[in-house]
């Protein structure tokens, strides 16, 4: 995304392990109407033995002004290692 030098750009990084009861909650929490921010959303799943990720990219998938990406580790990689 390429954005005018009066643009601000944020990533907001959303690290969930087994969220699936307050990811929404969380996400929701973010600001969508900000036209002056070009706000990015990245949510690391850390290999939930719940629906984290599923939540996420339905969550994500009905938010059509939200730029969301939902990534899924296979393994815990810890608090550190995301």
């Amino acid at each position: 995304m390429r954005c005018s030098p009066a643009v601000f750009r944020v990533a907001v990084l959303v690290v969930a392990f087994n969220a699936e009861k307050k990811l929404i909650e969380v996400l929701r929490r973010i600001p969508d109407n900000l036209s002056e921010i070009a706000l990015e959303v990245l949510v690391c799943d850390d290999a939930s033995s719940d629906n984290t990720t599923q939540v996420g990219t339905t969550f994500a998938a009905q938010s059509l002004n939200r730029n969301i990406h939902i990534f899924t580790h296979k393994i815990n990689l810890g608090y550190g290692g995301n």
